[in-house]
């Protein structure tokens, strides 16, 4: 994995909510992108919330005499479309077979404007600048229409899909299949504004998959006759044992903060690209971690594991997880990483030639009880609807029917085929089973193409609209040499716990609350990370009293509030 690689995967990751970071136990629902013609109505809100409607998937579009069932307009009409995308072998998505597809379908042919997603995060806001706006924007990640998507629509420039909602039978189709995704993409006012990305398999909705979790070298743990720890002290053993027997001079390593996922454990928030608040699912309350005694706990637990030797010596610089120095996984240095990709668990690292060791196997973990009988507490959220809007232009010269019609295809079954399959008989048969299968074609390219670079002849697998994880799993599994997909592994296990600590998805602040959450929240993490750092390095004794006494003074309870306020507007949507 070259570090552009790496960068990107962490700007998706970084790209993601506190409220999107994961799984809260919520389950996938039946539904697939569905067909034109289902009701739009939202689910009848009681109080308690109604289960998803799981008597069928919703089954292809009827079939007409004459065209296509998802032909938009009677004369070939171009459209501008700006959104995500890159491959080394095709510079104009109109040149795969899948993207032809949808266009012969639809009867509207796309001007593709697209950029990788480091690029879009910096052309996105020069985009805007201009005034001269694609038909259809989606610049997926970080990027927001400023003040947010309702002070676009009050600008003139973007288009309420609430106005128009007869046009989007099929978004608001998947939308209905399940009570978690149609509360997320409301707005607090109780309105479903925009189209947004909404994840799932070939034949259900379901949270997106993690991409950063907790691992742990089982290889190692084999070699000293181990199973893979399950509580805090099974691992405190472990790590003993690689320090004695096995020599390591950093069996554990921690992120720069002194936090991780491990933290989880203790019931606090401390990990990757995390503001230390957390939600409690029991009391329906917004928390912050340093004010809770378990951080307390976790901190001067990690002080007497760092006098001990047991975590590495440097974890306040970036390590192997930000960089691409893999020599810790090279020379057997760690047993446990408090963050890992899940593209890199399993011997992915031997087989994408980034080290040597072959006996190396990352096995990703879902954390640890802090005791035999106590709770496995994650910390991933529910997001089926991720916060990522489809912007319609509202100056557009294009008809509006032709556009809302366009974006609500991109929520049909025909689409998600074409968009991550492509072409049936061509680049991929559903077997007898009803599982989607490669043919070779991709799998055994006579062109010598990798599988990946031969299916972008095909697909262009963005993930504007519905995301197919399963998909993307798919590509991953028939890539691997021994047919396992251990990123969606690493996935399902990281949301295996009890319960979590993550803000549900779809709460949103304000742009007032923004300004207060900004106004507190760099000072307070800054405090935090400090205060977490030299407590474990021995620096500093602050007692637990006073520097909670310092939070206060320096508004973690104006930064509380404004998140349980928008929590209590999301819980009353």
């Amino acid at each position: 994995m070259t570090k552009k690689l790496i960068a990107l995967l962490l700007t998706l990751v970084m790209a993601v909510s506190l409220a999107a970071c994961g799984s809260g136990g919520s389950e996938g629902t039946t539904a697939q992108p569905a067909p034109a013609g289902t009701s739009t109505e939202a689910p009848a809100k009681t109080d308690e919330a109604a289960p998803a409607d799981t008597t069928a998937a919703p089954t292809e579009a009827p079939a007409e005499e004459a065209g296509s069932p998802y032909k938009i307009t009677d004369e070939k009409v171009e459209i501008s479309v700006l959104c995500p995308f890159f491959s080394a072998m095709i510079e104009d998505p109109n040149e795969i077979k899948g993207v032809q597809a949808m266009e012969e379908s639809t009867n509207v042919h796309v001007n593709w404007i697209t950029y990788d997603t480091n690029e879009m995060l910096e052309k996105w806001t020069q985009i805007l600048a201009t005034g001269d706006l694609p038909d259809i924007m989606f610049p997926g990640g970080t990027n927001k229409y400023p003040g947010g998507f309702m002070q676009g629509v009050d600008d003139g420039i973007v288009v309420d899909i609430n106005e128009y909602k007869d046009l989007f039978p099929n978004y608001f189709a998947l939308l209905n299949s399940s009570t978690d995704a149609y509360k997320q993409a409301l707005e607090d006012d109780g309105i479903v504004h925009s189209a947004k990305v909404i994840t799932g398999t070939n034949t259900e909705l379901a949270p997106h998959v993690s991409f950063i979790g907790q691992a742990i070298r089982l290889d190692i743990l084999e070699k000293l006759g181990l199973d893979v720890p399950e509580t805090i002290d099974e691992l405190h053993e472990a790590l003993i044992r690689c320090r004695d027997e096995l020599g390591m001079t950093a069996p554990m390593i921690l992120e720069t903060d002194g936090g991780g996922g491990f933290s989880n454990a203790w019931g606090v928030a401390t990990g990757a690209f995390g503001s230390y608040l957390q939600f409690d699912s029991q009391t329906q309350t917004v928390q912050y971690a340093a004010l809770l005694d378990g951080f307390y706990d976790y901190v001067f637990t990690m002080r007497e594991w760092y006098k001990e030797g047991l975590i590495d010596k440097n974890f306040t610089s970036p390590g192997t997880f930000y960089t691409s120095d893999y020599s810790s996984f090279q020379n057997d240095t760690t047993l446990y990483y408090s963050n890992w990709l899940g593209g890199m668990t399993g011997n992915n690292l031997h087989t994408a030639g980034l080290i040597d060791n072959e006996k190396c196997f990352m096995q990703a973990v879902p954390g640890f009880r802090l005791t035999e009988n106590s709770p496995l507490i994650g910390g991933y959220g529910n997001g089926i609807v991720q916060g990522q809007d489809i912007f319609i232009n509202a100056n557009s010269k294009v008809d509006r029917e032709i556009l809302c019609k366009w974006v609500d295809y991109l929520y049909t079954t025909e689409r998600m085929q074409y968009n991550y399959y492509g072409i049936e008989d061509e680049s991929y048969y559903i077997d007898s089973n009803g599982d989607y299968q490669f043919t070779d074609q991709i799998l055994n390219n006579p062109d010598g193409l990798s599988i990946s670079d031969a299916l972008y002849q095909y697909a262009m697998r963005t993930y504007m609209g519905y995301q197919n994880d399963a998909a993307d799993a798919k590509v991953s599994a028939v890539s691997s040499p021994d047919g396992i997909d251990y990123s969606s592994e690493a996935g399902l296990i990281w949301r295996d716990c009890d319960y979590s600590l993550a803000t549900p998805s779809g709460v949103v602040l304000s742009p007032e609350e923004s300004e207060i959450a900004n106004m507190y929240n760099t000072a307070l993490k800054t405090m935090v990370s400090e205060y977490m750092v030299k407590t474990i390095l021995g620096q500093i004794d602050t007692p637990k009293e006073e520097f909670i006494k310092k939070l206060h003074e320096n508004g973690v309870d104006q930064l509380i509030q404004v998140y349980q306020d928008a929590f209590d507007r999301f819980n009353n949507r």
